[in-house]
């Protein structure tokens, strides 16, 4: 049995545009992995994702799954199966534009 992980495209591509903005966790998930925002804070997921969503990119607030009660950062799911790994690196350069700095 093999162990799924988040396509090197998605990592190369997240830390090529965010750097040290985002924290990645949960890359041998299989379907889905979790980004944690450093620099935007929890209360605002629902519009950031908002925002993405303008933008036609699909990313989850994380505060939906579970209490943000202890965490003060947004974190977000963000799947990647239904995409071509050819075009990830389009997708998070367009969520880099899209999303505040």
């Amino acid at each position: 049995m093999s162990t799924s992980r988040v396509p090197p495209a998605f990592l190369d591509a997240m830390v090529e545009y965010f750097g040290a903005r985002v924290e990645i966790v949960g890359t041998s998930a299989g379907l889905h992995v979790v980004v944690w925002f450093n620099d935007f804070a929890a209360q605002d997921e629902e519009s950031l994702a908002a925002t993405a969503r303008e933008a036609g990119i699909g990313i989850y607030p994380i505060s939906r799954l579970f209490s943000l009660a202890t965490e003060r950062r947004a974190g977000f799911v963000f799947g990647y199966a239904s995409m071509p790994a050819r075009n990830i690196p389009d997708g998070v350069r367009l969520l880099a534009k899209t999303l505040p700095r």
